[in-house]
């Protein structure tokens, strides 16, 4: 739910629509997957966490630095995108 807001409160549409089409795309995979492939860091979280992590310092930088406009919007799409080119990653078999 965290995430959803997140995107609802994104005012550029080119932004938002790109924000909204990789998350709906990804949705799933963020539920399932770890935060971090090889297992070393954010031990116990899934992906999902992890972005609800990041947002929350993005929202304390956008407040302290009173980030506005498409930056604010940019942040807040990055907060949630950082991460998802691991998931075409993931998902590719391994070759042999």
């Amino acid at each position: 739910m965290i995430i959803e807001k997140a995107i609802k409160r994104i005012r550029n549409e080119e932004i938002r629509a790109m924000t909204q089409f990789f998350y709906e795309k990804y949705k799933n995979k963020i539920e399932e997957l770890p935060a971090s492939i090889s297992g070393k860091y954010h031990l116990g979280e899934n992906h999902r966490v992890h972005i609800e992590r990041v947002l929350f310092f993005v929202n304390h930088l956008i407040k302290e630095f009173n980030i506005k406009g498409n930056d604010k919007d940019i942040l807040i799409s990055a907060s949630i995108l950082h991460d998802m080119s691991k998931y075409e990653f993931i998902s590719k078999e391994p070759s042999l």
